[in-house]
């Protein structure tokens, strides 16, 4: 369900306060409010939706929790990471999944990093595992890049 991923993916570049290396090393605990994306918004998707996100800072990791409401009962959803709200995103990354209960609410709780220390970088080509085929066929080739702070 390509809406609902939309709007379960307004997470990344929010997380920059906590974390060693941020400006305030102290900050351990965020949180915040997901709004739906404006595409979301525009086909009308997901209306009344709503989740809030809170990231707590457990020294090498952090740990995110996902509260949505409002959902389309009984549904799968994609949680995606994502450097900027709407297309085309910026560096972003499938995180995991969320399914709503018959009441429409759905809750995740994910470990990774989702601070300042979170990068990526690809120093070189390299083959690319192929897993999907389907209408989105995963690249070949992973190509080089340099290395990108995935907050801000």
């Amino acid at each position: 369900m390509i809406a609902a991923a939309a709007f379960l993916a307004a997470t990344g570049g929010i997380a920059a306060g906590i974390g060693g290396g941020s400006a305030d090393a102290a900050v351990t605990l965020t949180t915040f409010h997901m709004v739906r994306s404006a595409a979301s918004v525009n086909a009308n998707c997901l209306n009344g939706a709503d989740a809030k996100v809170t990231i707590e800072s457990e020294g090498p990791v952090e740990i995110m929790r996902v509260s949505a409401n409002h959902l389309p009962p009984n549904t799968d959803f994609d949680l995606f990471v994502i450097q900027v709200p709407n297309a085309p995103f910026g560096i972003s990354w499938y995180q995991g999944d969320l399914e709503s209960n018959s009441s429409g609410h759905a809750h995740g709780t994910f470990i990774g990093r989702f601070s300042v220390e979170t990068f990526a970088v690809a120093p070189g080509p390299a083959p690319a595992p192929q897993v999907f085929n389907g209408p989105f066929p995963d690249a070949s080739v992973i190509r080089p890049s340099i290395p990108c702070r995935c907050t801000t």
